[in-house]
Formats: structure tokens, sequence, C-alpha cells
């Protein structure tokens, strides 16, 4: 084997290597993309929440609906899971307070504990009270 010869061959695993030690940290392109849903649903659950804030401030109560957020300002379309097309679920849970659902693909990325958007895999909720509203 002359030296072009063993350059091709150490690069080549070097190549395959790099490759195989990515797939094994990041994950392979299909967990990612599970991942990235799961980022896309938790930034829809939170420009939600905003909406319901801003409905809060004008009427001082929630929605019975959430279609009631849609004020061409912050909300001109709903939101909706980007994988099945499906609404998020809401829920009033007395006057002052809320729910909104999501079914996640995967848990959250090992983060800060005090991460409020932490969720496992599966139908994750999240509760919402007019204190929390009052304070964003």
């Amino acid at each position: 084997m002359n030296v072009n010869g063993f350059a091709f061959w150490t690069s080549s695993c070097a190549v395959t290597l790099v490759l195989i030690a990515s797939f094994v940290i990041s994950g392979s392109p299909g967990e990612q993309r599970l991942v990235r849903l799961d980022e896309l649903r938790v930034a829809h659950l939170v420009q939600l929440t905003e909406a319901f804030d801003d409905y809060w401030e004008v009427r001082d109560e929630l929605p019975v609906k959430m279609s009631e957020l849609l004020d061409g300002r912050r909300l001109s379309r709903m939101p909706s899971d980007p994988e099945t097309g499906l609404a998020y679920e809401y829920e009033q849970l007395d006057p002052t307070s809320y729910q909104l659902c999501a079914t996640f693909d995967r848990p959250s990325a090992s983060q800060l504990a005090v991460d409020f958007w932490i969720h496992d895999a599966g139908r994750g909720c999240f509760s919402f009270t007019h204190s929390d509203l009052e304070n964003d």
C-alpha cells in the first residue's frame, strides 16, 4: 500500500467515525425531526398563552373557546399540531385559570428544572392562572 492509499483509508475511517459520533450525539435525522416538531409545539403553546394574556387584559375574562383568540393582531390563524393538524386542547378550569395540552413525541431535552415547558413524551398539559397572566 502506498502513501496515497494509506491516506485514503485513514481519511475514510475518520469521516466514518465522525458520522457515527454525530448520530450518537445528536440522534438520527428522524429523531431530530421529532425534537423539532416538539419545539414547534411548545412555540405554539407560548403563542397561545400570549393571546390568552391579551384577551384577558382587554376583557377581564377567559374565552369560552380558543377560536375567540383570533383577533388578527396576536393571532390571525389558530396554531395546530404540526404533524397531525389537530387543534391543541384548551380547557377553562375556573373563571381565572385554564390549561393547554399537546401530544409530544419525545421528552424534553435535559434542561434546568425551573423551565416551565419541560414535558414527557405523550400528552402534556400546562396550567395557567389569572396571576400568571398579570405577571407577563
